[in-house]
C-alpha cells in the first residue's frame, strides 16, 4: 500500500518562508522522505514476494507429507490412528498453548507449579497392554510397542 504525502512533493516550497536556507532545508527533507518512501515500497514488495514463495513451499511440503502418509497407511505399514495421535502430539509440542505468566511459577499466589506441562496422549502397548505416553513408544507392524517391550524384543 503506497502512502503519498501531497504536501511533501519534489520541488515543493512554502510561500510563507522568505529565507532561501529554510526553503532549501525543507526541500531536502521532502526529497529524503520521498526517497525513504520508495525504498520502503521496494522492501515491502520483496517481503511480499518471499512470503508468497514460502506459502508455495509449505503447500508442496503438505502435499508430500499427505502422499507419504497415505502410502504408508495403504501399504499397512502405519496404523491411521497411531499416525493421527503422533501427528497431534507433535503439533501440540510445536504449538504449546498460551499460558498466562501469572498462573505459573513458584510464587505462592500462582496456581500451578513451574514447568508443569499438559499430559502427553497415551496409547496401549500391543505387547504388554500398558498405557504409555505416545513419545515412549515405537511403531511396528503390529502397532505401537512401549520402549521396554521394544528393548526386550531386540535384547533377548
Amino acid at each position: 500500500m503506497k502512502v503519498t504525502l501531497p504536501v511533501l512533493q519534489k520541488g515543493w516550497l512554502p510561500t510563507s518562508f522568505e529565507d532561501a536556507n529554510t526553503r532549501d532545508a525543507i526541500d531536502i527533507i521532502a526529497n529524503g522522505v520521498i526517497a525513504l518512501e520508495e525504498k520502503t515500497d521496494k522492501a515491502t514488495a520483496t517481503l511480499e514476494q518471499q512470503v508468497a514463495e514460502q506459502a508455495k513451499h509449505i503447500e508442496q511440503l503438505q502435499a508430500v507429507v499427505a502422499a507419504l502418509s497415505e502410502l504408508l497407511v495403504d501399504k499397512g505399514t502405519l496404523d491411521p490412528g497411531v499416525l493421527e495421535v503422533r501427528a497431534q502430539a507433535n503439533h501440540d509440542q510445536l504449538n504449546p498453548p498460551d499460558v498466562d505468566p501469572r498462573a505459573v511459577g513458584d510464587h505462592p499466589y500462582r496456581t500451578s507449579p513451574a514447568g508443569a506441562s499438559p499430559a502427553e496422549p497415551k496409547v496401549a502397548c500391543t505387547k504388554c497392554g500398558d498405557r504409555v505416553a505416545v513419545g515412549d513408544t515405537q511403531i511396528t507392524e503390529a502397532g505401537p510397542i512401549c520402549d521396554p517391550c521394544h528393548t526386550k524384543q531386540f535384547t533377548g
